[in-house]
């Protein structure tokens, strides 16, 4: 058996889930975008740099002769910087860097930075060096009509040490939201959810004799599909109950005469003193109580097929049908009526009972209004549509006004035999229902006077 679980704890864990991934998501993209952003500023920075060395440094490289020897020139070397200048290139000295290549010599750098690469054997613009284990982001820019290359880098520790930061603070503003937003989203559940259990109220405070409809207009419209189902059950159950009040009716009215009938003739025999007389009321009252215990099993059948929900297995129709042939073969031999068989083996789809309970009912209503010595044909077939019962009498028929009436609890027509209760034809079609099969009358296929019976099954 499946745990119990909570609508709300279920609403509220999909939400939750929701927003984190929603938050997730923001994070990503803001993160993404950040970081994007801060290497767009740190190049255009790189650019900028090497914009103003050469602004700064390019006279003075076009008039300064380098010292004999010296293959490299640093930043404090000789008078080639101003004061000023030097200054500027000392914010270089600790992450950043910068060299000045001339003729694809270098002729000025500054004291740290990765191993340099002449200008030829490296790419112009950007590109990233290795050196040990720091990587640097390193920026080139020639200026052909001088024969000078500038090259400007920084290691994208900084880089990163800043997108961390960001990362950082981006990430406890959206981890508080989470707390935040699921506390706000199971107020708002519960309280949603309210409505729920006020219905739940309603229904509580109603007793089994109030069917009434639920008033649609005092709910939220979110609780229609629910308030409509629920009365559309009322209305079944005050229908099934109406129904069930009008059988027990029914029931009781059609037991009160072979009772009262009973209990007359009981009378009689205590009262009367000859003998033959006596036996002929003797008879009589086991006749009555024949009926009366017949017309309780019907009556018990219909209340056990209204409790029935469907057929289960798997049923041989043929079968069924002949064995119900052979518990009516003493009937039909004292009605004189002849029982007729034809048919194929066939699989059909319910309960072995009920399906013989079918065919004994339509076999022995077609015997009951058979004339003596007529035949009663019984038959079973297959085809595209179905499997079909049909049974044919030779009787009176019933006329085709009355044929949807005849299924009708304690109907009885013109047609009906004394001592019949009109039952017979009600416990078949409650029978077919829980099979879900169909039954249908109509004329008999040879034209002759009589009526045809066809319960159509559904094939396995």
């Amino acid at each position: 058996m499946r745990g119990r679980h909570s609508l709300l704890a279920a609403l509220f864990g999909r939400a939750i889930v929701l927003v984190m991934l929603i938050v997730a998501v923001i994070g990503a993209l803001t993160f993404w975008s950040a970081r994007e952003q801060i290497w767009r500023s740190y190049d255009s920075t790189l650019i900028t740099g090497a914009n103003v060395l050469y602004a700064l440094m390019g006279e003075e490289l076009q008039i300064t002769p380098r010292p004999a020897g010296q293959r490299v020139l640093e930043v404090d070397d000789g008078t080639l910087l101003s004061a000023e200048d030097r200054a500027a290139f000392n914010q270089y000295a600790h992450d950043r860097m910068f060299r000045i290549w001339r003729n694809n010599e270098l002729a000025l750098g500054s004291d740290i930075g990765p191993t340099p690469v002449p200008p030829g054997k490296a790419p112009e613009g950007f590109f990233n060096q290795m050196d040990g284990a720091a990587t640097w982001r390193v920026y080139r820019l020639p200026v052909r009509e001088h024969g000078i290359v500038i090259e400007v880098g920084e290691q994208l520790a900084a880089r990163g040490a800043l997108v961390h930061r960001i990362a950082l603070e981006l990430a406890i503003p959206l981890l508080l939201l989470i707390p935040a937003a699921a506390g706000l989203m199971w107020l708002t559940l519960a309280d949603g959810l309210g409505a729920l259990r006020a219905f739940s109220r309603e229904l509580r405070r109603r007793s089994y004799q109030d069917l009434s409809e639920i008033d649609a207009r005092r709910w939220p419209v979110d609780l229609m599909p629910l308030i409509h189902s629920t009365n559309q059950l009322f209305q079944r159950l005050s229908a099934a109950f109406h129904q069930q009040r009008r059988f027990i009716d029914q029931a009781a009215h059609q037991l009160r005469t072979p009772l009262a009938t009973i209990q007359l003739q009981t009378q009689l025999i205590a009262r009367e003193t000859d003998a033959a007389q006596s036996r002929l009321l003797a008879a009589q009252l086991e006749a009555s109580v024949h009926r009366a215990a017949e017309l309780t099993d019907r009556l018990l059948t219909l209340a056990r097929l209204e409790a029935a929900t469907g057929g289960l297995g798997v049923t041989d129709l043929a079968a069924e049908t002949t064995a119900a042939i052979a518990d009516l073969a003493k009937f039909a031999e004292s009605r004189t009526v002849a029982l007729a068989y034809r048919g194929v083996r066939v699989m059909v789809a319910g309960d072995a009972t009920l399906v013989r309970l079918i065919a004994a009912n339509l076999i022995e209503n077609a015997i009951a209004h058979s004339p003596p010595d007529a035949e009663v044909d019984v038959s079973v077939a297959a085809d595209d549509a179905g499997v079909h019962l049909r049974i044919e009498d030779a009787g009176p028929g019933i006329p085709e006004a009355q044929r949807e009436q005849v299924f009708k609890r304690f109907y009885r027509g013109g047609n009906e035999p004394a001592g019949g209760a009109g039952l017979g034809l009600s416990i078949v079609a409650e029978a077919a229902r829980v099979l879900g099969a169909t039954v249908s009358l109509g004329e008999r296929g040879d034209g002759g006077t009589g009526l045809r019976a066809t319960v159509t099954f559904t094939p396995v």
